[in-house]
């Protein structure tokens, strides 16, 4: 069934989500959120609203989710970028605004929205660049798994030299995110320059099969 763009309250961020997909997708964020409300319902006193804790997906959850339907299998540092991207209200919950947009260019999103979801999550600090400690922090991470005869972090310098030679277009030292682009349209394999951030493609197609 072909997609059909649902505009958000914004009037801006479009999900690519049928409206049947939409309402699968809120079934499984009830689920991983867990519905304490009916769990509760003859919680007495009732808690002002200024006082209620706030409903998400924590870390923790989202993490074991990532890895065990998507088959992200990432290093912690990358687990936690994507749970940051995810969490735009940077408050420590993915709620299920959150959760839809995120998990709609997780799933099905175009190569434009990829792409800037994937710089932001190898942007580690945020600032608009990839510069190349950020590189060297996300390489040798996911490089780096035991010791070596050859000094690792030497292989690990080398490998950022190489790759911002690809990426970086204006030859800056850094990447910006048009360097970023211009070379995900070239090579869409970039995408995954410094490690896995989206599901792949049999764990997607398998998720969105159980949505219908």
């Amino acid at each position: 069934m072909k997609s059909e763009g649902k505009h958000l309250r914004d009037g801006k961020k479009v999900l690519h989500f049928t409206r049947q997909e939409i309402e699968a997708m809120n079934l499984i964020y009830d689920r991983l959120v867990g519905d304490t409300a009916s769990s509760n319902p003859t919680q007495s006193p009732p808690i002002s609203p200024r006082f209620q804790k706030k409903e998400g997906i924590e870390r923790v959850v989202f993490r074991d989710l990532l890895h065990s339907t998507f088959d992200v299998s990432t290093e912690d540092i990358l687990m936690d970028r994507i749970f940051s991207v995810f969490d735009a209200g940077s408050d420590g919950l993915v709620q299920k605004e959150e959760w839809l947009l995120g998990t709609s260019v997780f799933l099905k999103g175009t190569l434009e929205e990829k792409t800037a979801y994937t710089f932001a999550v190898y942007d580690l600090n945020s600032d608009g660049f990839i510069v190349r400690e950020e590189m060297f922090t996300l390489l040798r991470n996911s490089l780096v798994k035991q010791p070596q005869e050859e000094d690792p972090e030497e292989g690990v310098k080398d490998l950022v030299e190489l790759v911002l030679r690809k990426l970086d277009q204006d030859k800056d030292g850094k990447v910006s995110f048009n360097d970023f682009r211009q070379a995900v349209l070239q090579e869409p394999l970039f995408l995954e320059a410094f490690g896995q951030c989206l599901p792949s493609e049999p764990a997607a197609a398998a998720f969105l099969a159980t949505l219908s």
